[in-house]
């Protein structure tokens, strides 16, 4: 394992760390109190009152932190660390513009296209409870 990689690593679960624990404060207090108060237990409590609302946030921020990694990662390839940049520069020294092209499409638009879809996991879980 390289440097760039643990450094890539580090600063990733650093991120995401914050990014869950901001998920998890902003659970309401309400659905919780509502379970428990319905006799739940705290795996129930968990399952239906927790889960719910920080998966999505969950989610979004592995997906966004992951898309954000593939650019640092082809960022360091370019300037001589490996990797996805370094294969990128040699379709451009070897005047493979089709190639670098394609590959610097798939980098800047790769994972915008997964949060287009349907991400949200509480909106497809609510709207089917609901009957819509």
């Amino acid at each position: 394992m390289s440097w760039d990689t643990l450094a890539l690593g580090i600063y990733t679960i650093g991120y995401l760390a914050k990014f869950y624990q901001e998920a998890i404060e902003s659970v309401e207090a309400r659905s919780i109190e509502s379970l428990q108060v319905a006799g739940a237990s705290w795996l129930q409590v968990a399952q239906y009152g927790i889960f719910p609302q920080v998966l999505p946030l969950a989610l979004g921020y592995t997906l966004w932190m992951f898309e954000y990694n593939i650019r640092a990662a082809s960022v360091l390839g370019v300037v001589g660390a490996g990797g996805i940049g370094f294969e990128l520069v040699n379709y451009i020294r070897a005047f493979e513009y089709n190639k670098a092209t394609t590959m610097m499409l798939v980098l800047l638009n790769g994972g915008s296209g997964w949060k287009r879809g349907n991400t949200n996991y509480s909106k497809s879980f609510n709207s089917n409870r609901d009957g819509g």
